[in-house]
């Protein structure tokens, strides 16, 4: 890291870790990205109320979640197919998530993508609280 500061002029992070300018090492880069992604997970960042710092670092392929709350318990295999989407990746912007259900009454976020969001909103109805700007 000394060297990469050094050679970058800079400790601004988003620069070091910008892969076409090649100042940290691939893995290196893949490291404190997911060092960071913890903290934030640990500092409850990314499934904060009015908060789109999780939305900026977590992508679903290459487009942006949008946290959105059911107010009924609903197996994650069933919600992907009712919004259409891969199984595995919503498992995947979930791992928040301990069981393969949203428990009822819980206070949990489902990520979603957010081209998915006016067909949650068709098949949830009134039940939705998406905490995002779109």
């Amino acid at each position: 890291m000394q060297r990469a500061v050094a050679k970058a002029g800079t400790t601004h992070l988003p620069t070091l870790l910008d892969p076409r300018r090649n100042y940290l090492r691939p893995e290196t880069r893949k490291y404190i990205k997911k060092i960071l992604l913890f903290a934030l997970i640990g500092e409850n960042y990314l499934f904060k109320r009015n908060d789109n710092l999780g939305q900026m670092i977590y992508r679903f392929g290459n487009e942006k979640i949008v946290p959105v709350r059911l107010r009924t318990t609903e197996r994650l295999r069933s919600v992907a197919s009712r919004l259409q989407v891969n199984y595995f990746m919503l498992k995947k912007i979930n791992m928040h998530l301990k069981q393969d259900f949203i428990p009822r009454n819980s206070s949990a976020m489902l990520n979603i993508p957010v081209s998915r969001l006016r067909r949650f909103n068709d098949i949830y109805g009134g039940q939705r609280r998406a905490y995002s700007r779109y």
